[in-house]
């Protein structure tokens, strides 16, 4: 990368402070990019941070960041075709419309959100890698119900990514999406509610990911001067004014009171007191794809939901 080339040729040119997706941030502390320092630590474990913020700055149980922003998936929909607000996802199968979702996306975020809200799990006892196959196969009937309803038609699989998705909804292909706040918020769009994305079973789960500030400075001598600046860009008064004119998920509950629009804010309280951190990325790679596989059985009706569920732990089991 070019932070890598500015490290080895001019060290000194060297940025202190990285902005890093999640993805980004978890690959660039496994290259040394970021850092991890005693005072990161000390300013995260304030009381001030959501928990799913917390998470998203630990690496291997350490510290390498500070959170900026967060995102989520929503449920997005037109008030105006709708003859009724849909609270649970047998409202939304009940409407037989189309709901778009990146069905095709490699790392399932979408399907993981809906196996974890059905009690499943990705970690078995002796902390490796697994599936439930009962949950997942619970998620699957769930996408079959879907199908035959005409919610989850096959054609979806076309869509590899949110962009897609998003941009597939603004053209009104339907009137139902997946897709994340941040596209919500900035700027509101004409005739679209969201929710938070329902639950299979009672506990809520929302998937949450972000931006964050990765310390990257390698000289001690700035590591007091680069302190001070992380402390000003994540201070709550600042995080507050950004995250209202940017239209992210707030970090810190002390930046909710920003929102005026009660029901925007009621959205976002709802959603940060579910939001769990994205699974890291190598848990990600290996987990999605076989979800992703799954689905795609499911939708084109090549295997029963059972059979498809039990393929997909194989294929988790094996690595």
């Amino acid at each position: 990368s070019s932070l890598e080339k500015t490290l080895k040729a001019a060290p000194l040119a060297a940025p202190a402070l990285l902005l890093l997706p999640q993805i980004e941030f978890q690959i660039a502390s496994t290259l040394n990019l970021i850092h991890p320092h005693d005072e990161l630590t000390n300013r995260l474990s304030a009381e001030d941070w959501y928990d799913y913020a917390r998470n998203l700055a630990q690496v291997q149980n350490q510290v390498f960041g500070l959170p900026f922003a967060g995102d989520a998936p929503v449920l997005l929909y037109r008030p105006s075709i709708l003859s009724k607000q849909p609270l649970n996802w047998e409202d939304i199968l009940a409407y037989e419309m189309p709901l778009l979702f990146p069905a095709a996306d490699d790392k399932a975020v979408f399907t993981m959100n809906l196996y974890l809200s059905a009690g499943g799990r990705i970690y078995d006892d002796q902390r490796q890698l697994t599936l439930d196959p009962l949950a997942l196969e619970e998620v699957l009937e769930f996408y079959a119900e879907g199908a035959a309803a005409g919610t989850f038609p096959g054609w979806l699989l076309q869509y590899e990514n949110d962009a897609e998705v998003w941009s597939a909804f603004q053209q009104k292909t339907t009137d139902f999406s997946i897709s994340w706040i941040s596209n919500y918020l900035s700027p509101l769009p004409v005739d679209v509610a969201a929710k938070p994305v329902p639950s299979l079973k009672s506990d809520s789960v929302t998937l949450a990911t972000g931006w964050l500030w990765g310390f990257s400075d390698p000289y001690p001598e700035r590591h007091e001067l680069s302190l001070s600046l992380l402390d000003h860009l994540t201070d709550a008064g600042f995080l507050s004014n950004w995250t209202v004119s940017a239209g992210y998920l707030p970090v810190r509950p002390s930046s909710m009171t920003a929102w005026q629009d009660q029901v925007i804010n009621s959205l976002l309280s709802q959603i940060t007191i579910s939001a769990q951190s994205q699974p890291p990325n190598d848990v990600m790679n290996i987990l999605g794809p076989a979800l992703n596989e799954a689905v795609n059985n499911v939708l084109v009706n090549r295997y029963l939901p059972s059979e498809a569920a039990r393929i997909a732990v194989d294929r988790v089991n094996e690595n």
